[in-house]
């Protein structure tokens, strides 16, 4: 098994996509409502802003990292929209050049997903702040006095369980790989963890604590937070 993950890392092959966020500041209702004497001194309250990411460009999902094949470094094969008729295709090159699109698509094989290199990013990025989009859009952008419109919202519920107590090797994988401390390091801060009782004993192959501790455990947290 580890032959095969190191052959797999030997063969990787990476790859470059891009992405474009835009920080908007949320423009509040009584915004629009007129006040008497202006603003007030002294508020000091900070602007709320919202940072959106791009998702999509001209109906192709811009591609993310789990769109790329690791032994080609390319798009995945699955990715491929299916083959279409010469006369299908001729239909779309000439929507293509009929319509202005903001955005160039590959022209070379065409996937449902966008892979949006650093070129194309900043060749996006340079259309809106030059205001060089399709004529649609420029007319939406200033048709209202809000730039920007959020159309709707999704709230998806999501658990998490705890992650389970430390054991010696865990403990120096995520000192190291967090903080950047090596064994010996992590192992002395451990030790004056434990011997000034933050810690229970660090040096264990086992994540199972003992009822002792754990009321003990419970008595802090009720005495600490009153829960």
């Amino acid at each position: 098994m580890i032959v095969q993950r190191e052959l797999e890392r030997l063969t990787f092959q990476s790859a470059d996509y891009w992405g474009l966020t835009a920080l908007l500041c949320i423009k509040e209702e009584n915004d629009n409502k007129d006040g008497e004497g202006g603003k007030e001194e002294g508020g000091g309250g900070e602007q709320k802003t919202l940072e959106a990411a791009l998702y999509s460009v001209n109906g192709a999902r811009i591609a993310n990292g789990g769109d790329f094949d690791g032994k080609t470094g390319q798009l995945k094969s699955s990715l491929l929209l299916p083959s279409t008729s010469s006369q299908q295709q001729q239909q779309h090159k000439e929507k293509e050049s009929n319509e202005k699109t903001i955005f160039e698509h590959q022209k070379s094989n065409q996937y449902s997903v966008l892979h949006l290199t650093q070129n194309y990013a900043n060749n996006l990025l340079k259309k809106f702040a030059n205001n060089e989009v399709t004529p649609h859009l420029r007319s939406y952008l200033h048709s209202t006095n809000t730039l920007w419109t959020i159309t709707s919202l999704t709230s998806t519920a999501r658990s998490y369980s705890s992650s389970p107590p430390y054991i010696t090797s865990t403990l120096q994988q995520d000192a190291n790989n967090k903080l950047g401390l090596s064994v010996l390091e992590t192992m002395r801060c451990a030790q004056s963890l434990y011997e000034n009782g933050y810690i229970s004993y660090m040096r264990t192959d086992s994540c199972n604590l003992s009822e002792d501790a754990i009321q003990a455990g419970r008595q802090d947290v009720e005495s600490l937070f009153g829960m």
